[in-house]
């Protein structure tokens, strides 16, 4: 999976740019790696797992980016929930997917 890769790619090229964001931020393959790995082990920890779908409500950013591959990491379901949608679209499709869990935030 490519969860997987990148936490190999963070031994060989821990200084690298992974990603950088529209607003220039940038974080490093072993930035990207442990938040990843701190993300899906918080998930894992709330009893999500394979069977699980974890809907993501964030902005196009790099936190949704990470958020999207620590589900990968876990190989449960992502819902990616666009957050310019009106409020009654969001309900909507949170109503429809009936996530285990959902991602507003990412606080690491």
């Amino acid at each position: 999976m490519l969860a997987e890769r990148i936490v190999r790619l963070a031994h060989n090229y821990p200084n690298h740019i992974a990603l950088t964001g529209s607003d220039s931020q940038a974080i490093t393959y072993a930035e990207l790696a442990k938040r990843i790995i701190s993300i899906s082990d918080f998930l894992k920890s709330r009893g999500i797992n394979r069977d699980s779908r974890i809907a993501i409500v964030l902005p196009k950013t790099i936190d949704a980016v990470v958020s999207i591959l620590a589900i990968n990491h876990i190989g449960a379901s992502y819902v990616p929930i666009d957050v310019q949608q009106p409020t009654s679209r969001i309900q909507q499709v949170l109503r429809d997917c009936d996530p285990n869990a959902l991602i507003s935030e990412v606080g690491c």
